[in-house]
């Protein structure tokens, strides 16, 4: 396949996105990763870049009001429940997702990842943008996002 690191005029993926659901399924169930109402925003520029910004909104506020002074219960439930991460991502010759290269986030052990369509396949249709995500030994996971106008 012929990937680009460029602009292309046929980016599908390209825009601002607000995330809509997040599952993990098991093959047994369907689990909310992110509560009832999860709540992020994925930026794919057309120059190449991604952003994205995941959270539970409904996670409880730390008591001090302090990020730095949380309790380890808040700082595990603070961790598991928001993700932030960002880096480049390539499409092929028709526009589709290629793969991403991860150039920090929240969760250390992805820094320099870079995923491709066997891990991760994005795939637009219209406004939606649905992403699936192999997670070995967990399931699938299944993140809907929709097009900010």
């Amino acid at each position: 396949t012929d990937a680009t690191n460029n602009k292309t005029s046929n980016n599908k993926i390209a825009g601002v996105w607000k995330l809509l659901s997040a599952y993990l399924n098991t093959g047994t169930e369907r689990i909310p990763i992110l509560g009832a109402n999860p709540s992020g925003l994925l930026i794919l520029t057309p120059g190449m870049n991604f952003s994205v910004t995941v959270n539970n909104p409904d996670t409880k506020h730390f008591k001090s009001g302090d990020r730095m002074n949380g309790t380890p219960q808040e700082n595990q439930l603070a961790t598991q429940n928001s993700l932030a991460l960002y880096g480049t991502y390539r499409t092929d010759e028709l526009g589709e997702f290629l793969d991403q290269h991860i150039q920090g986030l929240s969760f250390p052990n992805w820094n320099g990842l870079s995923r491709g369509r066997e891990v991760l396949r994005l795939t637009a249709e219209g406004n939606r943008i649905t992403e699936n995500i192999d997670i070995p030994g967990a399931g699938l996971v299944e993140i809907i996002w929709n097009r900010v106008e």
